[in-house]
Protein backbone atom coordinates (compact mmCIF):
# COMPACT_ATOMS: atom_id res chain seq x y z
CA UNK A 1 0.00 0.00 0.00
CA UNK A 2 1.37 3.22 -0.92
CA UNK A 3 2.19 5.43 2.21
CA UNK A 4 -0.12 8.52 2.38
CA UNK A 5 2.16 11.75 1.52
CA UNK A 6 1.07 15.07 3.40
CA UNK A 7 2.65 18.76 3.00
CA UNK A 8 3.70 20.41 5.98
CA UNK A 9 1.13 22.43 6.01
CA UNK A 10 -1.72 19.80 6.24
CA UNK A 11 0.39 18.12 8.84
CA UNK A 12 0.57 21.30 10.64
CA UNK A 13 -3.24 21.32 10.43
CA UNK A 14 -3.59 17.98 11.47
CA UNK A 15 -1.88 18.63 14.65
CA UNK A 16 -4.08 21.78 15.08
CA UNK A 17 -7.30 19.57 14.78
CA UNK A 18 -5.58 16.83 17.38
CA UNK A 19 -4.76 19.48 20.07
CA UNK A 20 -7.81 20.84 20.14
CA UNK A 21 -10.10 17.64 20.39
CA UNK A 22 -7.79 17.00 23.17
CA UNK A 23 -8.10 20.47 24.92
CA UNK A 24 -11.92 19.92 24.85
CA UNK A 25 -11.57 16.89 26.17
CA UNK A 26 -9.65 17.36 28.88
CA UNK A 27 -11.74 20.62 29.62
CA UNK A 28 -14.80 18.39 30.05
CA UNK A 29 -13.22 15.28 31.63
CA UNK A 30 -11.92 17.85 34.90
CA UNK A 31 -15.67 19.68 34.77
CA UNK A 32 -17.21 16.61 35.25
CA UNK A 33 -14.97 14.75 37.62
CA UNK A 34 -13.21 17.26 39.72
CA UNK A 35 -14.51 19.63 42.17
CA UNK A 36 -12.83 22.40 43.55
CA UNK A 37 -14.01 24.54 47.15
CA UNK A 38 -14.41 27.19 44.56
CA UNK A 39 -17.08 29.07 42.66
CA UNK A 40 -17.58 27.08 39.11
CA UNK A 41 -16.41 29.86 37.29
CA UNK A 42 -13.26 30.46 39.09
CA UNK A 43 -12.83 26.26 38.26
CA UNK A 44 -13.28 26.09 34.81
CA UNK A 45 -10.62 29.20 34.75
CA UNK A 46 -7.85 27.17 36.66
CA UNK A 47 -8.82 24.12 34.36
CA UNK A 48 -7.65 26.08 31.50
CA UNK A 49 -4.45 26.65 33.32
CA UNK A 50 -4.22 23.19 34.29
CA UNK A 51 -4.96 22.26 30.69
CA UNK A 52 -1.49 23.47 29.79
CA UNK A 53 0.56 21.73 32.10
CA UNK A 54 -1.03 18.02 30.89
CA UNK A 55 -0.25 19.34 27.40
CA UNK A 56 3.53 19.15 28.44
CA UNK A 57 3.71 16.52 30.48
CA UNK A 58 1.46 13.95 29.06
CA UNK A 59 -1.53 13.96 31.64
CA UNK A 60 -5.34 14.00 31.44
CA UNK A 61 -6.55 13.36 28.39
CA UNK A 62 -3.10 13.83 26.50
CA UNK A 63 -1.87 10.86 28.68
CA UNK A 64 -0.44 8.26 25.99
CA UNK A 65 -0.35 11.10 23.23
CA UNK A 66 2.15 13.32 21.68
CA UNK A 67 2.87 16.04 24.01
CA UNK A 68 3.06 20.02 23.00
CA UNK A 69 5.53 21.33 24.46
CA UNK A 70 5.02 24.74 23.30
CA UNK A 71 1.51 25.26 24.30
CA UNK A 72 0.69 28.23 26.64
CA UNK A 73 -2.88 28.88 27.89
CA UNK A 74 -3.34 31.44 24.91
CA UNK A 75 -3.51 28.77 23.42
CA UNK A 76 -5.82 26.43 25.69
CA UNK A 77 -8.08 29.39 25.50
CA UNK A 78 -8.21 29.96 21.75
CA UNK A 79 -9.04 25.98 21.52
CA UNK A 80 -11.86 26.20 23.74
CA UNK A 81 -13.53 29.16 21.44
CA UNK A 82 -12.81 31.01 24.48
CA UNK A 83 -12.49 34.89 24.18
CA UNK A 84 -8.72 35.58 25.45
CA UNK A 85 -8.78 38.81 26.35
CA UNK A 86 -12.56 38.41 28.09
CA UNK A 87 -10.07 35.49 30.07
CA UNK A 88 -7.35 37.52 30.77
CA UNK A 89 -9.55 40.34 31.90
CA UNK A 90 -11.65 37.57 34.50
CA UNK A 91 -8.11 36.97 35.85
CA UNK A 92 -6.67 39.97 36.54
CA UNK A 93 -10.02 41.63 38.23
CA UNK A 94 -9.41 38.63 40.75
CA UNK A 95 -5.80 40.20 41.42
CA UNK A 96 -6.90 43.33 41.50
CA UNK A 97 -9.57 42.51 44.46
CA UNK A 98 -6.05 40.88 46.09
CA UNK A 99 -4.48 44.11 45.18
CA UNK A 100 -8.01 46.64 46.64
CA UNK A 101 -7.85 44.20 49.81
CA UNK A 102 -4.23 44.75 50.37
CA UNK A 103 -4.02 48.03 50.03
CA UNK A 104 -7.46 48.58 52.55
CA UNK A 105 -5.40 46.67 55.25
CA UNK A 106 -2.04 49.04 54.90
CA UNK A 107 -4.26 52.18 55.16
CA UNK A 108 -5.19 51.24 58.52
CA UNK A 109 -8.58 50.48 57.89
CA UNK A 110 -10.25 48.03 59.82
CA UNK A 111 -10.58 44.92 57.30
CA UNK A 112 -12.62 42.04 58.91
CA UNK A 113 -13.01 39.65 56.40
CA UNK A 114 -10.64 37.64 53.58
CA UNK A 115 -13.29 39.34 51.27
CA UNK A 116 -13.31 42.03 48.18
CA UNK A 117 -15.45 44.95 48.53
CA UNK A 118 -19.01 42.96 47.64
CA UNK A 119 -18.70 40.70 50.62
CA UNK A 120 -17.47 37.48 48.35
CA UNK A 121 -14.68 35.42 49.48
CA UNK A 122 -11.13 36.48 47.98
CA UNK A 123 -11.00 34.45 44.55
CA UNK A 124 -13.87 32.60 45.10
CA UNK A 125 -12.74 30.21 48.00
CA UNK A 126 -15.20 29.13 49.56
CA UNK A 127 -13.52 28.26 52.79
CA UNK A 128 -12.74 31.91 53.27
CA UNK A 129 -16.37 32.98 53.62
CA UNK A 130 -16.72 34.04 57.18
CA UNK A 131 -13.39 33.42 58.43
CA UNK A 132 -12.52 36.89 60.52
CA UNK A 133 -9.20 38.64 60.42
CA UNK A 134 -7.58 38.13 63.76
CA UNK A 135 -4.30 39.71 63.17
CA UNK A 136 -4.17 42.25 59.94
CA UNK A 137 -0.18 42.92 60.63
CA UNK A 138 0.32 38.94 60.35
CA UNK A 139 -1.80 39.10 57.05
CA UNK A 140 0.57 41.69 55.92
CA UNK A 141 3.58 39.75 57.01
CA UNK A 142 2.08 36.66 54.69
CA UNK A 143 1.59 39.01 51.53
CA UNK A 144 5.31 39.80 52.01
CA UNK A 145 7.02 36.14 52.65
CA UNK A 146 4.67 35.07 49.53
CA UNK A 147 6.05 38.02 47.52
CA UNK A 148 9.88 36.58 48.40
CA UNK A 149 10.13 33.32 48.33
CA UNK A 150 9.50 32.62 44.41
CA UNK A 151 12.76 35.13 43.59
CA UNK A 152 15.67 33.74 42.72
CA UNK A 153 17.99 36.84 42.55
CA UNK A 154 18.74 38.31 46.25
CA UNK A 155 16.71 35.73 47.82
CA UNK A 156 16.50 31.86 46.79
CA UNK A 157 20.06 32.58 45.58
CA UNK A 158 21.19 33.80 48.89
CA UNK A 159 19.44 31.41 50.95
CA UNK A 160 21.26 28.94 48.38
CA UNK A 161 24.87 30.05 49.76
CA UNK A 162 23.75 30.52 53.38
CA UNK A 163 22.40 27.02 53.62
CA UNK A 164 24.20 25.23 50.97
CA UNK A 165 21.27 24.13 49.03
CA UNK A 166 20.28 23.57 45.75
CA UNK A 167 16.87 25.52 45.48
CA UNK A 168 17.07 26.28 41.97
CA UNK A 169 14.63 29.23 40.51
CA UNK A 170 14.19 31.86 37.52
CA UNK A 171 10.96 34.33 36.90
CA UNK A 172 8.70 34.72 34.87
CA UNK A 173 8.58 36.74 31.67
CA UNK A 174 7.53 38.07 28.56
CA UNK A 175 8.25 36.00 25.16
CA UNK A 176 7.97 37.00 21.62
CA UNK A 177 7.14 33.36 20.38
CA UNK A 178 6.91 34.89 16.64
CA UNK A 179 10.98 35.53 17.23
CA UNK A 180 11.55 32.33 19.10
CA UNK A 181 10.28 30.10 16.31
CA UNK A 182 12.42 32.62 13.85
CA UNK A 183 15.90 31.74 15.95
CA UNK A 184 14.65 28.28 16.34
CA UNK A 185 14.23 28.22 20.63
CA UNK A 186 11.86 26.55 21.86
CA UNK A 187 9.60 27.80 25.26
CA UNK A 188 10.88 24.14 26.94
CA UNK A 189 14.13 25.63 26.66
CA UNK A 190 13.82 28.75 28.17
CA UNK A 191 11.77 27.24 30.94
CA UNK A 192 14.30 24.21 31.72
CA UNK A 193 18.03 24.85 30.77
CA UNK A 194 19.29 27.87 33.00
CA UNK A 195 20.33 31.05 31.54
CA UNK A 196 23.06 33.58 32.78
CA UNK A 197 21.86 36.84 33.74
CA UNK A 198 24.10 38.16 30.63
CA UNK A 199 22.03 35.39 28.20
CA UNK A 200 19.00 37.01 29.57
CA UNK A 201 20.30 40.44 29.03
CA UNK A 202 20.93 39.44 25.52
CA UNK A 203 17.69 37.81 25.25
CA UNK A 204 15.58 40.76 26.17
CA UNK A 205 17.86 43.23 23.66
CA UNK A 206 17.23 41.20 21.01
CA UNK A 207 13.45 41.78 21.70
CA UNK A 208 12.57 38.13 22.60
CA UNK A 209 12.25 38.05 26.32
CA UNK A 210 10.64 41.52 27.59
CA UNK A 211 9.21 42.77 30.41
CA UNK A 212 6.01 45.39 31.31
CA UNK A 213 4.38 44.05 27.89
CA UNK A 214 0.56 43.47 26.71
CA UNK A 215 0.20 40.07 26.45
CA UNK A 216 -1.09 38.77 23.45
CA UNK A 217 -0.76 35.69 20.87
CA UNK A 218 2.56 36.20 20.20
CA UNK A 219 3.82 37.70 23.59
CA UNK A 220 3.24 35.21 26.17
CA UNK A 221 4.19 35.08 29.87
CA UNK A 222 6.83 32.19 29.95
CA UNK A 223 9.52 31.01 32.67
CA UNK A 224 12.97 31.67 32.18
CA UNK A 225 15.18 29.47 34.08
CA UNK A 226 17.92 31.45 36.46
CA UNK A 227 19.47 27.85 37.91
CA UNK A 228 18.57 24.16 38.47
CA UNK A 229 16.89 22.71 41.78
CA UNK A 230 13.59 21.30 43.25
CA UNK A 231 12.36 24.53 44.02
CA UNK A 232 9.78 25.40 47.03
CA UNK A 233 6.80 24.05 48.81
CA UNK A 234 4.09 26.04 48.60
CA UNK A 235 2.12 23.72 50.75
CA UNK A 236 5.16 24.18 53.37
CA UNK A 237 5.54 27.88 53.19
CA UNK A 238 1.45 28.41 54.23
CA UNK A 239 2.81 26.00 57.39
CA UNK A 240 5.61 27.88 58.13
CA UNK A 241 4.19 31.37 57.79
CA UNK A 242 1.48 29.63 60.26
CA UNK A 243 4.05 28.38 62.98
CA UNK A 244 6.21 31.20 63.04
CA UNK A 245 3.77 34.27 62.77
CA UNK A 246 0.42 32.92 63.06
CA UNK A 247 -2.60 31.85 61.74
CA UNK A 248 -3.43 34.85 59.28
CA UNK A 249 0.10 34.89 58.12
CA UNK A 250 -0.97 31.58 56.49
CA UNK A 251 -3.94 32.79 55.07
CA UNK A 252 -2.16 36.17 53.17
CA UNK A 253 1.06 33.94 52.03
CA UNK A 254 -1.89 31.28 50.37
CA UNK A 255 -3.45 34.67 48.63
CA UNK A 256 -0.35 35.92 47.66
CA UNK A 257 0.72 32.26 45.71
CA UNK A 258 -3.02 32.54 44.39
CA UNK A 259 -2.17 35.62 42.81
CA UNK A 260 1.18 34.09 41.32
CA UNK A 261 -0.94 31.79 40.39
CA UNK A 262 -3.41 34.03 38.04
CA UNK A 263 -0.90 36.56 37.05
CA UNK A 264 0.23 33.79 34.50
CA UNK A 265 -2.36 34.64 31.99
CA UNK A 266 -3.55 38.84 31.95
CA UNK A 267 -3.71 41.53 29.92
CA UNK A 268 0.02 42.99 30.72
CA UNK A 269 2.84 40.93 31.88
CA UNK A 270 5.18 43.27 34.81
CA UNK A 271 8.16 43.09 35.42
CA UNK A 272 8.82 40.83 38.36
CA UNK A 273 5.04 39.46 38.80
CA UNK A 274 2.06 41.16 40.39
CA UNK A 275 2.82 39.34 43.66
CA UNK A 276 6.07 40.29 43.94
CA UNK A 277 4.55 44.01 43.32
CA UNK A 278 2.42 43.83 46.45
CA UNK A 279 5.57 42.92 48.80
CA UNK A 280 7.18 45.55 47.37
CA UNK A 281 4.54 47.84 48.29
CA UNK A 282 4.88 46.70 51.80
CA UNK A 283 7.92 47.02 52.20
CA UNK A 284 8.27 50.51 50.84
CA UNK A 285 5.20 51.65 53.07
CA UNK A 286 6.85 49.44 56.47
CA UNK A 287 7.36 52.51 58.38
CA UNK A 288 4.00 54.01 57.66
CA UNK A 289 2.26 51.12 58.65
CA UNK A 290 3.87 50.66 61.53
CA UNK A 291 1.69 53.76 62.77
CA UNK A 292 -1.20 52.23 61.49
CA UNK A 293 -1.21 48.66 62.51
CA UNK A 294 -0.25 47.32 66.09
CA UNK A 295 2.23 44.79 65.83
CA UNK A 296 4.16 45.15 62.60
CA UNK A 297 7.19 44.60 61.65
CA UNK A 298 8.88 42.74 58.80
CA UNK A 299 10.95 40.12 58.77
CA UNK A 300 14.56 40.72 58.58
CA UNK A 301 16.02 39.48 55.28
CA UNK A 302 18.01 36.89 57.08
CA UNK A 303 14.50 35.58 58.45
CA UNK A 304 13.20 35.27 54.95
CA UNK A 305 16.29 33.43 53.93
CA UNK A 306 16.14 30.94 56.73
CA UNK A 307 12.29 30.54 55.90
CA UNK A 308 13.05 29.94 52.04
CA UNK A 309 15.76 27.50 53.32
CA UNK A 310 13.20 25.57 55.35
CA UNK A 311 10.90 25.07 52.64
CA UNK A 312 13.08 24.12 50.38
CA UNK A 313 11.70 20.94 48.71
CA UNK A 314 15.99 19.24 48.55
CA UNK A 315 15.35 19.01 52.15
CA UNK A 316 12.46 16.50 52.55
CA UNK A 317 12.41 12.68 51.45
CA UNK A 318 9.73 13.56 49.83
CA UNK A 319 7.83 16.34 49.38
CA UNK A 320 5.68 18.37 46.78
CA UNK A 321 4.24 21.54 46.36
CA UNK A 322 0.89 22.13 45.30
CA UNK A 323 -0.80 24.28 42.27
CA UNK A 324 -3.97 26.36 42.97
CA UNK A 325 -5.95 23.37 41.21
CA UNK A 326 -4.49 20.93 43.95
CA UNK A 327 -4.84 23.49 46.76
CA UNK A 328 -8.64 23.88 46.04
CA UNK A 329 -8.96 19.82 44.97
CA UNK A 330 -11.88 18.11 47.56
CA UNK A 331 -10.80 15.00 48.61
CA UNK A 332 -13.60 12.74 48.19
CA UNK A 333 -13.03 10.39 51.49
CA UNK A 334 -12.72 13.64 54.27
CA UNK A 335 -14.43 16.76 52.23
CA UNK A 336 -11.52 18.75 52.47
CA UNK A 337 -9.14 20.26 49.79
CA UNK A 338 -5.48 20.47 50.66
CA UNK A 339 -5.43 23.71 51.70
CA UNK A 340 -8.55 24.07 54.39
CA UNK A 341 -6.16 21.02 55.64
CA UNK A 342 -3.22 23.04 56.44
CA UNK A 343 -4.82 25.72 57.86
CA UNK A 344 -6.55 23.35 60.20
CA UNK A 345 -2.81 22.02 61.19
CA UNK A 346 -1.58 25.42 61.18
CA UNK A 347 -4.65 26.19 64.31
CA UNK A 348 -3.90 22.95 66.01
CA UNK A 349 -5.96 20.96 65.03
CA UNK A 350 -6.39 17.29 64.50
CA UNK A 351 -7.63 16.48 60.83
CA UNK A 352 -8.68 13.29 58.73
CA UNK A 353 -6.30 11.62 56.13
CA UNK A 354 -5.76 13.92 53.24
CA UNK A 355 -4.11 13.23 49.63
CA UNK A 356 -1.81 16.00 48.47
CA UNK A 357 -1.17 16.75 45.06
CA UNK A 358 -1.49 14.89 41.85
CA UNK A 359 -2.75 11.30 42.25
CA UNK A 360 0.93 9.66 41.21
CA UNK A 361 2.60 11.70 44.57
CA UNK A 362 0.92 9.16 47.03
CA UNK A 363 1.53 12.07 49.49
CA UNK A 364 -0.84 12.56 52.23
CA UNK A 365 -1.24 15.58 54.40
CA UNK A 366 0.08 13.76 57.75
CA UNK A 367 2.87 12.19 55.88
CA UNK A 368 3.88 15.88 55.16
CA UNK A 369 3.11 17.83 58.50
CA UNK A 370 5.40 14.70 60.08
CA UNK A 371 8.33 15.95 57.98
CA UNK A 372 7.56 19.33 58.42
CA UNK A 373 7.33 19.20 62.27
CA UNK A 374 10.83 17.35 62.31
CA UNK A 375 12.10 19.96 60.35
CA UNK A 376 10.81 22.81 61.85
CA UNK A 377 11.74 21.51 65.34
CA UNK A 378 15.39 21.15 64.29
CA UNK A 379 15.80 24.65 62.93
CA UNK A 380 14.01 26.67 65.11
CA UNK A 381 13.72 24.73 68.36
CA UNK A 382 16.94 23.30 68.31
Amino acid sequence: MQKAYYTKREKTKMKRIQFKELVKKDFEDMCNKVRLKTSSEIEELLFMQTIEGHAHEGDGAFKNRRRFHEVTVEDVVYALGCDTDEIKQDRQDLIDEMKEFTARIMQGEKVNKYTNTEGMPLFGAEFLEGMEIQDPAAVLIGIYLGSKMDRYAGWREEAEKKYNLKIGGGECIGVNRKLARNEKIKLETIAKIPHSEEEIKDMIKRGLLCYDVESTQNIVSSYVRKARGKGTSDDLAVLLAGKLFGFDAAVGLYLTDAVDTWDKYVPFIFKSGQDEQLGEKIEKSAEKIKHKIKGFKLPSDDEVHKFISVIAEANYAKMISSSQRYFLQIDPKSGLCPIESHFEYVKGNTVPEVHIGYFSSKLTNREMYSQFESKYQEVYKP
